[in-house]
C-alpha cells in the first residue's frame, strides 16, 4: 500500500477518534502507534522513538510553557484583573463599532477556555440599542476574539507552530501578524458597517484616567512581551543560537506570573485556586502526543516515501499544505489541534526549500488551518457565543463563510507576495 495512503488513513483515524470525544492526545498517540507498526517498526524500535520524543528538550519546554500560560491566565481571572482591564478599556474607546470589536479582541489577548462567554455580555451591552440580529452579535463576539491567535505568543497553537517550524517566536510573530490584520479587516468590512449609532461620549478626564488604569492593569502582558523580545534580541544573539527559543517564552510567562502575584498580592490560596480545574494535564498529554506523532513520522522513513510517491503521482505539495491543516482545523476546532495533527505531516515534505520559502509555506498552512478552525462546528467559542445570544447556527455560518473566504483570499495573496520576494 502506498505510504501516502497509509498516512491519510491514519490521519482519518485520528480525526475519527477525536470526533468520537476521545481526547485529541490519546487520538494522536493511537494514530502514532498505528502508523509506526504499519510502516514496519518493531515494538522495540517504536518504543525507542516514543521515549526519545517524550524526553526531547523541545517537548519538555513546550509542555512547561503551555502549563504556565494557562496558570497565568487563571491567576489574572481569579484576581479580577481581566474585569478591570475590560472596564477601563470600555471607557477609553468612544465609537460603538470599534468598541464592539475591541472588547472581544481585548479578552482574546488571554487564552482563557470559554473566553468568548466572558466577552459576550460586554458585546451585548455595547450593541444593545443597535437593533442588529443575534447571529451578527454572535459572529462579532466570536470573530474578533480570535484575531490575536495568529501571532500572539500566549497562545499554545502559535507556540507549538513556532517550535515545529524551528523559528523564534519573534520571527513568526512578524510574519504572521498580517494574517491577523486580514481577519480584522474582513470583520470590519463585513460585520461592523451596520453599527451606526455613536456610543455615549466619555469626558477627556475619564478617558485619561481610564487609560492609566488600562496600562497599569495590562502590565503583566507588557512584561511578558518585554522579556520575550529582550531574550530574543540580546540573550540568544550573544549565545550564538545555542539557547532554545522556547526558553525566552518560558522566562517571559514566568515573569508575568510573578508580576501579577506581587501587584495583586496573590497568596497561596490564589495559587492553589488557579491550579484547580485548569486541565493542565490535558495540555501536557497533547504536547506529548504531538511530539510522539512527529517523531514517528520523522524516524520511520515514511515521509521520504511519501515525497517519492508525490513525485511519481505528481501531487502538488501546495495542495497538501492548504487542505490538510484546513481539514484538521475543521474537525478539531482548536489551533493546537490542527497544528499538532497536520504540521508534522506537511513540514517534512518541504525539506530542501530555502528558509524563507519554508516559512512561507508554514505561514500559509497556519492560515488555512486557522480558517478551518473558525468554521468548525465543535469550536466551543462559537457554541458559547451562539447560546448566549440565542442565535441559529445556520445564520451564523452565512456570516462566517464570507469572512473566511475573504481572509483566505488575502492570505493567499500574501503567500504569493511572500514567495515572490523570497525567490
Amino acid at each position: 500500500m502506498p505510504a501516502l495512503v497509509k498516512i491519510i488513513a491514519v490521519f482519518g483515524l485520528i480525526l475519527l477518534l477525536s470526533r468520537s470525544r476521545l481526547h485529541l492526545g490519546f487520538s494522536l498517540l493511537l494514530g502514532s502507534l498505528t502508523l509506526g507498526f504499519w510502516s514496519g517498526q518493531s515494538f522495540a524500535s517504536l518504543s525507542g522513538i516514543v521515549a526519545r520524543s517524550l524526553l526531547d528538550r523541545s517537548t519538555l519546554l513546550l509542555a512547561a510553557i503551555l502549563v504556565l500560560i494557562l496558570f497565568l491566565s487563571r491567576l489574572m481571572e481569579r484576581s479580577g484583573n481581566l474585569n478591570r482591564i475590560v472596564e477601563a478599556f470600555s471607557r477609553v474607546v468612544r465609537g460603538r463599532r470599534a468598541l464592539s470589536a475591541l472588547i472581544p479582541a481585548l479578552v482574546g489577548i488571554f487564552p482563557l477556555p470559554g473566553g468568548a462567554l466572558f466577552s459576550a455580555p460586554l458585546v451585548g451591552t455595547t450593541v444593545k440599542e443597535s437593533g442588529i440580529s443575534p447571529d451578527r452579535k454572535t459572529v462579532i463576539n466570536y470573530w474578533f476574539r480570535h484575531v490575536w491567535e495568529y501571532w500572539w505568543p500566549l497562545y499554545p497553537g502559535f507556540i507549538l507552530a513556532a517550535g515545529l517550524l524551528g523559528v523564534s517566536a519573534v520571527r513568526l510573530m512578524l510574519f504572521q501578524f498580517p494574517l491577523a490584520a486580514f481577519a480584522a479587516l474582513a470583520g470590519w468590512l463585513l460585520l461592523l458597517r451596520p453599527l451606526k449609532e455613536p456610543s455615549p461620549a466619555a469626558t477627556p478626564t475619564d478617558r485619561k484616567a481610564s487609560l492609566k488604569i488600562l496600562f497599569r492593569e495590562a502590565s503583566p502582558v507588557f512584561g511578558v512581551l518585554a522579556v520575550i523580545f529582550f531574550f530574543n534580541l540580546f540573550f540568544r544573539r550573544s549565545a550564538a543560537g545555542t539557547v532554545p527559543p522556547e526558553l525566552g517564552i518560558l522566562a517571559g510567562v514566568a515573569f508575568g506570573v510573578v508580576l501579577v502575584s506581587l501587584r495583586d498580592r496573590l497568596g497561596r490560596e490564589d495559587w492553589l485556586g488557579a491550579l484547580k480545574g485548569g486541565k493542565y494535564l490535558n495540555y501536557v498529554l497533547l504536547v506529548a502526543a504531538i511530539m510522539v506523532f512527529r517523531g514517528v513520522l520523522a524516524e520511520s522513513g515514511i515521509v521520504n516515501r511519501v515525497k517519492e510517491e508525490m513525485l511519481d503521482y505528481r501531487i502538488p505539495v501546495l495542495l497538501v499544505v492548504v487542505f490538510l491543516p484546513f481539514i484538521s482545523g475543521l474537525v478539531s476546532g482548536i489551533a493546537i489541534g490542527f497544528v499538532g495533527a497536520s504540521f508534522p505531516v506537511i513540514l517534512p515534505l518541504l525539506a530542501g526549500l530555502s528558509p524563507a520559502l519554508f516559512l512561507a509555506h508554514g505561514v500559509l498552512a497556519f492560515g488555512c488551518g486557522y480558517m478551518g478552525m473558525m468554521l468548525s462546528p465543535v469550536h466551543l467559542c462559537l457554541l458559547f457565543s451562539r447560546d448566549y445570544f440565542e442565535a441559529g447556527l445556520s445564520p451564523c455560518y452565512r456570516l462566517l463563510l464570507p469572512l473566511v473566504g475573504l481572509t483566505l483570499l488575502l492570505t493567499g495573496l500574501y503567500y504569493l507576495l511572500f514567495i515572490r520576494l523570497a525567490g
